[in-house]
């Protein structure tokens, strides 16, 4: 059972090992324990050290969704870092956190395909093989994804390095490999459910994540630009994107932060976990909204 919840998830909460003992005892009535308020603590107990277990033999076989967090301290490793300590695992409903590398394939070869790519991005737009650069990210979403979560590379970096990254058809064909979702086509669903809220007027700033308008001052004397020249996705203090909408510019910079695995800026953490958690449904029972955001959901439902 403990391979079962691991294939399922490699990094489950309490809670839901909590509902995996449930539902053993509750099909298995013999198991019931005594003396337990439950039932099925004692299980539970069990099924955790279980999914522990199977987490340790597969990182010593390299799988790499567990060994990128193998070598914490022990025993034998007295210099190294906490066990608990900056975890690397899916927390924001990612199905696809950390792949292995396609059957045959090898760094060497998905690094060949990397550089394929960027060489198609020194073409004008009219030259370039789409369908082999479609094909190439496909092939190369493992590398990227270990190369993404275990260096943190700048942005600067990333749009040397994987340019197509920064262009929408292959923004939201990253964001489906990594939650299987097609991120604008469930946005305005829920838009569209939710009919009485506004994204035309987002407009934010903070540090180095910004959407900045471009518009013409004599036509906006004050508020918010809804139509503006165009809207710049910032990234680090530089421009990665342009959209003409501000919702479009929203989408996008959204699924930026899931394809390069960014932090929500921290003043806008509640403005994203709403569209994370409400809006898109990207949840793994781990997250627990502000008592606001709380509020809204029930409201919405």
């Amino acid at each position: 059972m403990g391979e079962e919840i691991y294939r399922l998830k490699a990094y489950p909460s309490s809670t839901q090992i909590g509902k995996a003992a449930e539902a053993l005892v509750r099909n298995h009535p013999c198991l019931k324990e005594r003396n337990s308020n439950t039932g099925w603590d004692g299980w539970k107990n069990s099924l955790r050290h279980k999914v522990g277990n199977q987490r340790k033999k597969l990182a010593k076989a390299g799988i790499k969704d567990v060994a990128i967090n193998a070598g914490k301290r022990s025993r034998t490793n007295r210099q190294g870092a906490a066990p608990r300590a900056n975890i690397k695992r899916p927390r924001r409903g990612e199905v696809n956190f950390l792949p292995s590398y396609p059957s045959g394939e090898t760094r060497e070869s998905l690094e060949t395909r990397r550089l394929e790519m960027v060489e198609q991005y020194k073409r004008t737009s009219a030259e370039r093989d789409i369908p082999l650069i479609h094909q190439h990210m496909m092939c190369t979403f493992a590398l990227r994804r270990e190369e993404i979560i275990t260096t943190s590379p700048a942005v600067s970096e990333l749009k040397d390095r994987w340019p197509a990254l920064f262009y929408e058809t292959q923004l939201y064909s990253e964001f489906h490999r990594i939650t299987n979702q097609h991120l604008p086509h469930v946005f305005y669903a829920a838009l569209d459910e939710y009919r009485w809220l506004r994204t035309d007027e987002v407009e934010f700033y903070e540090g180095a994540v910004a959407l900045v308008a471009d518009v013409d001052e004599e036509e906006v004397p004050a508020g918010v630009p809804f139509s503006p020249r165009q809207v710049f996705i910032v990234l680090e203090d530089q421009v990665v994107m342009t959209h003409p909408l501000w919702t479009d510019a929203l989408v996008c910079l959204f699924g930026l932060i899931y394809a390069l695995h960014l932090s929500y800026p921290e003043k806008c953490t509640g403005f994203f976990e709403f569209i994370q958690v409400v809006l898109l449904k990207l949840d793994d029972g781990r997250k627990q909204l502000k008592p606001k955001l709380q509020t809204l959901k029930n409201e919405l439902v």
